[in-house]
């Protein structure tokens, strides 16, 4: 055989990471999982409080379709006040987050102190989530922020206001770990 050419095409050789990539994500597709507040990477609520409302925005850098009831959860927190004026101070004296898995409740993180966010100023925490009970299907933080709001202007006299929110998170089940 003359003038045939023979060429050979590179093998693709499938790495540790681009291996563990795969079984995750043929484990999300074989999985039952609900859609959940993360997906998108951000969500915010907001909670009227009376004459002003609380602004809470949640975000994360993990994928959070692939969050399972073992799996460490980072979860950034802002909060920040709307619709008021910044005469009137306002502060967080207590942050808490309490997680719910369906069998076990744990108190995740509490933060107190004095943290003012009278406008423009923000609270900004990371939370890191624990590991669920095996076979957990969803977790359900509950975040309460205890805020003291000035009377009046410079009064330095404060009334409470307790903002208390919500965020579940859907894990990956049927076997994912």
């Amino acid at each position: 055989m003359t003038g045939a050419k023979t060429t050979s095409s590179p093998t693709a050789t499938a790495t540790p990471a681009a291996t563990t990539t795969a079984k995750a994500v043929a484990t999300a597709t074989k999985s039952s999982r609900a859609s959940g507040p993360l997906d998108t990477g951000t969500v915010t609520h907001r909670l009227k409080q009376g004459s002003f409302t609380v602004q809470l925005t949640y975000w994360t850098s993990d994928n959070a379709k692939l969050y399972t009831a073992s799996s460490v959860k980072t979860i950034n927190v802002s909060a920040h006040i709307e619709d008021t004026d910044s005469t009137h101070r306002v502060t967080v004296s207590t942050f808490q987050v309490v997680q719910d898995d369906g069998t076990n409740r744990a108190t995740v993180t509490t933060d107190n102190g004095k943290f003012d966010v009278t406008p423009p100023y923000p609270y900004n925490t990371v939370v890191t989530l624990p590991a669920a009970t095996a076979g957990a299907a969803a977790l359900t933080l509950t975040i309460r922020l205890d805020l003291l709001v000035e009377t009046a202007p410079k009064a330095n006299t404060y009334y409470r206001s307790t903002a208390l929110d919500t965020l579940t998170l859907p894990l990956l089940t049927n076997g994912a770990t």
